[in-house]
């Protein structure tokens, strides 16, 4: 079962994003939080109808347990993502998508964004220079014409 997530929790996610992303608040203000018994948070609608049994809802958005943006949430946001994101080369993005981790030179840790020129990759994390590949199994790929 979802449940829509109360005021002050949904501050705690806009902020969480806002502090921590660089993303703007008016991106929030048409939709709502909505998180499952998994602590799984989705941004959805902000009416739904009463009384139906829902299990998920809009996007995923958020691992709330461990505070890791969706490669979803990147995807579709990540034009708006002004911190924490690495750039990579053409090369390194060939082999993020194909699914593979990456040596990098950054002084980031921590969950970042994944760009390419000006496309949103997904979700890494950064430690002691490792970008580790967050990407969803189903979303790997090997590009030949690229």
């Amino acid at each position: 079962m979802i449940k829509k997530c109360g005021t002050k929790e949904s501050k705690y996610i806009t902020n969480f994003f806002i502090e921590k992303y660089g993303l703007k608040k008016e991106l929030f203000k048409k939709n709502s939080f909505y998180v499952n018994q998994k602590e799984i948070v989705f941004l959805g609608p902000k009416n739904i109808l009463p009384g139906l049994n829902i299990t998920s809802i809009g996007i995923f958005v958020l691992r709330k347990d461990i505070m890791k943006p969706s490669s979803n949430f990147f995807q579709l946001f990540g034009k708006e993502v002004t911190k924490k994101f690495i750039e990579v080369s053409k090369d390194q993005a060939k082999d993020y998508v194909a699914g593979k981790d990456l040596e990098i030179n950054t002084k980031e840790n921590g969950y970042v964004l994944v760009r390419y020129d000006k496309f949103s990759l997904g979700c890494g994390f950064v430690k002691e220079g490792v970008l580790v590949n967050m990407l969803p199994k189903p979303r790997m790929v090997t590009l030949k014409f690229f």
